[in-house]
């Protein structure tokens, strides 16, 4: 048997596992230690089937999957440039390999080695993300980026996007977790990207290339954002936030917690970062703190000595780093971007919303080269946590749309 052969053979087996258990399910590792092995747990649910041990929803499964089933989906991959990494193969993400749960698989598409960078740093935040907030992330992740240190984060409009494209414009790496199978388009608006963050960096997911994005998924890739790295920097997290499911993750791994400090204290989409500061996060006051960190601690890793220097002026660059150019005229005349193809056409004469969702809605209706959540709540008086919420509302429904997670148009 070659060597070609026995890939495919450990592939398929760990594709029959996942389809039986399921994606992010701790019970295939309960399973794995019951039976000493992923090996011999695939063996006992494939063929021995002991009585009382699995349930009849996972025999159903068992049942139903077949083997080209699962050489299909290698062929998809193989087609469309997909990896597929098994946990015992030498590529797997060696920090992934320790922590609670790790994923028995992952698919991937771009540079696999970046997994095993020295130093890699999950950057994570809101998806209607403030002025504030983005001028701050682009910040910190280009200087992780010139420093050499690798930038992950989740694919998602607002802060994860951000987070990406100034890690590789400022000629960095990045690396992509998403919640939904690597070839399901998701979100639309950031599939433009797509080939760039490929190019100079690594997607990954444990899920399925054509799996849909559900909100069960996020937690679960959320555990592997933080996993893969040797920290994680919360930009922007209101007090119910994904964001801090993945600061809980990464304090289980224990891994370091960097939180950015409010520009308000009053504002409530930082009340996560308030209340994580309070619990023992480290405050990440400039641009320059993490790489000087792992410079410091870790002087073996690939940091530019010029970043040394600038911790001195480390005050001063987070001082400067809240403060917002104004806008020149050709900003702020921008013309309105074009309609993501992949959003649902809207009926205005069906849809109509009510409340105070209707008082946004039409907002948004009005402003003719968009809106921000802060202009919105500005203008029709409510509390900036209660727009986000309308407007996440909004653009699930497909009334409201945006490119950037910042200005929004109704469709």
């Amino acid at each position: 048997m070659n060597n070609e052969s026995i890939f495919r053979d450990e592939i398929i087996k760990l594709l029959f596992l996942s389809s039986c258990f399921g994606a992010g399910k701790a019970r295939v590792w309960e399973l794995a230690q019951k039976f000493g092995s992923l090996d011999a747990l695939y063996k006992a649910i494939a063929f021995e089937k002991p009585e009382g041990v699995f349930l009849p929803s996972e025999l159903k499964s068992a049942e139903a999957i077949t083997g080209k089933q699962l050489r299909e989906i290698i062929s998809y991959c193989h087609g469309h440039n997909i990896g597929i990494v098994g946990f015992n193969d030498t590529d797997y993400p060696p920090r992934l390999r320790g922590i609670f749960d790790p994923p028995i698989l992952l698919f991937y598409k771009g540079d696999i080695d970046l997994l095993s960078a020295d130093v890699i740093i999950s950057v994570v935040g809101a998806r209607h993300i403030s002025e504030y907030s983005e001028n701050v992330t682009k910040r910190i992740c280009a200087a992780l980026a010139e420093s050499g240190i690798v930038v992950a984060s989740g694919f998602a409009v607002g802060t994860d996007i951000t987070a990406h494209l100034s890690a590789v414009r400022s000629g960095g790496k990045t690396i992509a977790v998403l919640g939904a199978g690597i070839g399901y388009d998701y979100p639309a608006e950031n599939m433009r990207y797509a080939d760039e963050i490929a190019e100079n960096g690594l997607f990954i997911s444990e899920f399925f290339p054509n799996t849909s994005a559900r909100p069960v998924n996020f937690p679960m890739r959320n555990r592997i954002l933080s996993g893969i790295a040797m920290g994680t920097a919360v930009i922007e997290a209101a007090e119910k936030s994904g964001s801090l499911n993945t600061a809980s993750n990464a304090v289980a791994q224990g891994r370091d917690l960097w939180v950015v400090p409010p520009h308000d204290i009053f504002d409530s989409r930082y009340k996560g970062n308030i209340g994580l500061i309070h619990d023992g996060a480290i405050p990440l006051l400039s641009e320059y703190d993490i790489p000087c960190e792992y410079f410091e601690n870790y002087s073996h890793k690939p940091v530019k000595e010029s970043i040394s220097d600038k911790a001195a002026l480390g005050a001063e660059s987070a001082k400067t780093a809240v403060k917002q150019p104004p806008k020149t005229e050709k900003e702020a005349a921008k013309p309105k971007p074009e309609k993501p193809s992949a959003l649902p056409e809207l009926d205005e004469s069906v849809y109509t919303p009510e409340g105070n969702a209707k008082t946004v809605y039409e907002l948004i209706c009005s402003a003719k080269n968009g809106i921000t959540p802060d202009e919105a709540a500005e203008k029709s008086g409510l509390d900036i946590s209660e727009v986000l919420m309308l407007i996440t509302d909004l653009e699930i429904d497909g009334a409201v749309y945006s490119e950037t997670g910042q200005e929004y148009f109704a469709n």
